[in-house]
């Protein structure tokens, strides 16, 4: 008899334990982590719920989609991840309603403006348009800078990037002439020069595109 209960027991240990979703009995050994539920190993209760583990299943929900949530960050993102609509690089200045980019790098007055545009729309080389603007660009570097005016399409009708006509005039250096088509800062004053010449020069995120017919 101790034997044939020996033997029983053995049987019970090593019994062969029914694979997961195979036809189970209420005492039955399933696999590690899985009950005998309903008569299937692995039934509903230790079911995982499939909608939140589903990775192929279609994000319909923008803000579920995450390229779709950095493209609305970057939309309205500034320089230093606040809100504001321009481009990295572009910061504020006090009392003005644009975002501005310092280029150190010497470009001629053509290549500096492609440079600015390629920031993206609304970005050009600085239009100037007061006298506190004025004084706020040309702090930004203290060296002579390109800024986004031109007579380059009519000579003497002089038009901002934006192919808006001039309002304020900070002009008391260099006269505009034939020879010199493009304007700067140059020692804290407005002079025009011939502009494949190469220096600095100064961007700005004011939301208004560049007209290329201006220039």
């Amino acid at each position: 008899m101790r034997r044939f209960g020996l033997l029983v027991w053995l049987l019970a240990c090593y019994a062969p334990k029914p694979p997961q979703g195979a036809p189970c009995g209420e005492n039955d050994a399933c696999p590690s982590g899985q009950k005998c539920v309903q008569g299937v190993c692995g039934g509903a209760e230790t079911a995982i719920d499939a909608s939140t583990t589903d990775d192929d299943a279609p994000l319909d929900d923008a803000n579920d989609d995450p390229d779709a949530l950095v493209d609305a960050i970057m939309s309205d993102a500034s320089p230093d991840g606040s809100t504001g609509g321009c481009p990295a690089g572009y910061n504020a200045i006090t009392g003005q309603t644009s975002k501005y980019r310092t280029v150190l790098t010497q470009q001629t007055w053509t290549q500096a403006e492609a440079d600015c545009e390629d920031d993206g729309t609304g970005t050009h080389l600085a239009t100037i348009e007061s006298a506190s603007e004025d004084m706020a660009v040309d702090a930004l570097t203290g060296a002579s800078i390109w800024f986004g005016l031109s007579d380059r399409k009519n000579e003497g009708t002089r038009r901002w990037v934006t192919g808006a006509l001039i309002t304020y005039d900070g002009t008391t250096g260099v006269s505009n002439t034939g020879q010199y088509d493009c304007a700067g800062i140059y020692q804290s004053e407005w002079a025009w020069g011939q502009c494949d010449t190469q220096i600095e020069y100064v961007c700005e995120c004011d939301g208004v595109a560049a007209d290329p017919t201006a220039y």
